[in-house]
């Protein structure tokens, strides 16, 4: 099913004189868009943008390995080889970090499957709130109940912090 739903966004089924076809990528962004759709790879780009470096995004994609306990909430694009976001290798220590396409895609779990995108995951909460989740249950969760105990507890670290701040004043 996957392959049938990325060969009609690749315009497999398109007659070959028209348009769109012309207008393919090279076939190191089609590498690409294997993991990523068009849309999630442009948002993911912007969100890398020097514009908006530094900005706590909402995560794009969820990468995942099915036999493994390997997940990488994915926020940014720095540029066409590297990645940003929250990585968990699955030994209890998940971290914020950069990651090369090409690594991810070289990566196998026991059984020899290769790295896949979560077709369903639609993020609710920005990174940090994952990130801090994350932390707690030492492995990235993407039940709400979990997030929303996060968001308190980052909400309550921010809230401290400016009082701090503002009492140095």
């Amino acid at each position: 099913m996957h392959k049938r739903l990325l060969s009609i966004y690749m315009g497999c089924n398109q007659p070959r004189n028209s348009s769109f076809h012309q207008q393919q990528p090279n076939s190191k962004e089609r590498k690409k868009m294997e993991l990523f759709t068009k849309e999630q790879l442009d948002q993911l780009y912007r969100n890398g943008s020097p514009m908006h470096t530094g900005k706590d995004h909402f995560p794009v994609i969820k990468l995942f390995i099915p036999d493994a306990q390997c997940t990488w909430l994915i926020t940014e694009m720095i540029d066409d080889e590297t990645l940003f976001g929250l990585c968990d290798l699955g030994m209890g220590v998940p971290e914020l970090g950069y990651v090369n396409i090409e690594e991810l895609k070289s990566i196998r779990g026991p059984l020899k499957l290769k790295i896949e995108r979560d077709l369903f995951f639609e993020a609710k909460h920005p990174l940090s709130v994952y990130t801090e989740a994350a932390r707690w249950n030492q492995l990235i969760v993407c039940n709400e109940k979990e997030l929303l105990t996060a968001k308190n507890r980052t909400s309550k670290k921010s809230n401290s912090l400016n009082l701090k701040l503002n009492n140095t004043f």
